[in-house]
């Protein structure tokens, strides 16, 4: 019968005095770290409402995008760094697995450079709130209406219904057409001999009328406004009005615009002016 040697508890207490202390600090100190991780990830939201003053519903996507990836990135260092501590206390030798991390790291980011690239650029668009979630946006010469947002791409739907898929470390500039607030303009051709100053008057009285309307008054921010002659073509006159709309709302605004100035010149005998080989007006 093999007889058990004796315990040597000296040894045992000077190893729990020393190293076992040590692990004990670790594991207490990772504890706290990912609490506080926890505190930092909860505080997400009311750092970009202050920072941006919007509403949380409108941030919900990107709120919810940030926190994970805050999350799972700052979990996993404080994981992976807690566990080699305990492990090199516990004598093992960790150099071997060190130098195979860093052998993976870089097998990683020799083949993941561009996957690296589209998820900071993803972070910064979120960061920075370039856009949201039911945001017009126009990148490159694809626009569209923001369906989804993921740290590695952008879904954006067209008019026509195409899905475009952007990786966001392709997205260079983006121009947010429902940002804040949006712009309806509308330029009205007219025909050379036509008296402009009529016409503009004309325009002026549309601007008014539609800013009294009920329907329209609650998403015009300003009333709309006849700029003047925005152009000379030897064919036509061009005169301008714009108006300030809520995000997103000019669009119906400058079709409203459009269908009462084509009705009004009509019925004021106002000619509106062609270029050699158009058909139909813009408006």
């Amino acid at each position: 019968m093999i007889e058990m040697g004796a315990v040597d508890w000296n040894r045992v207490l000077a190893w729990l005095a020393s190293h076992g202390l040590r692990i004990l600090l670790i594991v207490i100190v990772s504890v706290v770290a990912l609490r506080l991780l926890r505190f930092l990830v909860r505080r997400v939201p009311h750092w970009i409402q202050g920072s941006e003053g919007v509403e949380p519903s409108d941030l919900a996507q990107r709120v919810k995008t940030l926190q994970t990836a805050i999350r799972g990135t700052g979990a996993l260092i404080i994981l992976v760094v807690a566990g080699l501590m305990v492990l090199r206390e516990l004598g093992l030798d960790i150099t071997p697995l060190l130098t195979s991390m860093g052998l993976v790291g870089l097998a990683l980011s020799l083949g993941a450079q561009t996957l690296v690239k589209d998820i900071i650029g993803g972070l910064f668009i979120l960061i920075e709130d370039q856009f949201d979630i039911g945001d017009s946006i126009r990148v490159g010469n694809l626009s569209g209406t923001v369906e989804r947002m993921t740290l590695r791409a952008t879904h954006i739907r067209a008019f026509g219904g195409e899905l475009h898929i952007i990786p966001n470390g392709e997205i260079r500039t983006v121009s947010n057409l429902t940002r804040a607030w949006s712009r309806a303009v509308v330029e009205v051709p007219l025909s050379p001999d036509e008296d402009v100053a009529r016409a503009m008057e004309v325009l002026e009285e549309i601007g008014r009328e539609l800013a009294a309307d009920p329907q329209f008054s609650s998403i015009l921010l300003e009333p709309p406004v006849v700029s003047g002659i925005e152009a000379l073509d030897g064919w036509t006159v061009r005169l301008r009005i714009a108006a300030k709309t809520l995000p997103g709302q000019h669009w119906g605004v400058m079709r409203v615009l459009r269908r009462r100035i084509n009705d009004r010149f009509q019925r004021e005998g106002i000619r509106l002016g062609f270029r050699p080989g158009d058909v139909l007006t813009k408006l």
